[in-house]
This record gives C-alpha cells, sequence and structure tokens, in this order.
C-alpha cells in the first residue's frame, strides 16, 4: 500500500520560499498568522499587534475558537474589530480576512 504524502512537506517541497516565525518580526508583514487562542487570552493587545503586520490579502487563522465559553466571547471580539472583514467558523477553527473592498460578513460552517 502507498504511504500518503504529508502535505505539508508537499507544499513546502515546491520550491515555495517560506520563512516562519515564533513572534512579530519588525518590517515583516505576513501573508499568514496561526494564533493559539490561549496565547490571545494572555496577550490581548496581541490583535493589534497582528493587524499591524498584515495587508489586505493576510489570513489570521485561529485554533479552538469554541472550545471554552472565554474562546467563543475572544472570537467574537475579534469579529467585531473595525479592520476584519471577513470571518469563517468552523467550530475549531477562525479564518479571519481583512480585505478593505469586501464588506463585512461572518460565516459559519456547520458540522
Amino acid at each position: 500500500m502507498k504511504k500518503k504524502p504529508d502535505t505539508i512537506v508537499q507544499i513546502i517541497s515546491e520550491n515555495n520560499e517560506i520563512s516562519t516565525y515564533t513572534s512579530f518580526q519588525n518590517n515583516v508583514t505576513f501573508d499568514l498568522v496561526f494564533l493559539e487562542i490561549n496565547y490571545f487570552m494572555s496577550n490581548i493587545d496581541i490583535l493589534d499587534a497582528i493587524l499591524e503586520n498584515t495587508h489586505n490579502d493576510s489570513l489570521l487563522l485561529i485554533n479552538s475558537i469554541r472550545y471554552t465559553k472565554k474562546n467563543f466571547d475572544i472570537w467574537n471580539t475579534i469579529q467585531k474589530h473595525p479592520k476584519v472583514t471577513v470571518t469563517i467558523d468552523t467550530y475549531s477553527l477562525g479564518f479571519v480576512f481583512f480585505r478593505t473592498e469586501q464588506a463585512k460578513e461572518h460565516f459559519i460552517i456547520r458540522k
């Protein structure tokens, strides 16, 4: 039986220039930010730092948005931020977009 290739390894092996950071760097604009929601709880100001380091086509991906009531409250706060235009709630992950040309919309993907 043939083993399935690891998707992430496959993406990285396609000669993409990918840089990863574990904290925000000055003068670096991010295309994709993965936010551990527990880190957000201990550092509420992180959303402003994220917004300063993103662009119109950036994606903020947040884990465990419905795991606890506190997590879901944080998710709702992020949705209301004026720079956030589109959010997608997949129950376990939240996708946040900042597209200025798009109307503010929030989607929920059913289980």
